[in-house]
């Protein structure tokens, strides 16, 4: 059908990845990895919240970890892309 795909993100998510989903790894810069996580983790939480797909960074190999379904993931990339290769200066506060 035709649901929305936005619907309660924020539940308890304790339990394993959702049924189907799968591990996707995104080839981010080593100089960006401070970047995609932001201030305390708030910059990756916010990506998280707004795309629903989980991200895990490992900060000892750079490497950063998209779970979620193919629609989250699309969406999780896009944002990092957007974040990663905006370039300096990109977007003031907010």
């Amino acid at each position: 059908g035709m649901g929305g795909g936005m619907g309660g993100g924020m539940g308890g998510g304790m339990g394993g990845p959702p049924v189907g989903s799968q591990g996707v790894r995104y080839d981010c810069p080593r100089d960006k990895v401070g970047l995609v996580i932001g201030k305390g983790g708030e910059t990756i939480r916010r990506l998280q919240a707004d795309t629903g797909a989980h991200i895990h960074v490992d900060r000892d190999t750079s490497q950063v970890m998209l779970r979620g379904t193919n629609e989250a993931i699309d969406q999780a990339r896009a944002a990092l892309d957007n974040l990663v290769y905006s370039g300096p200066g990109g977007g003031g506060p907010g």
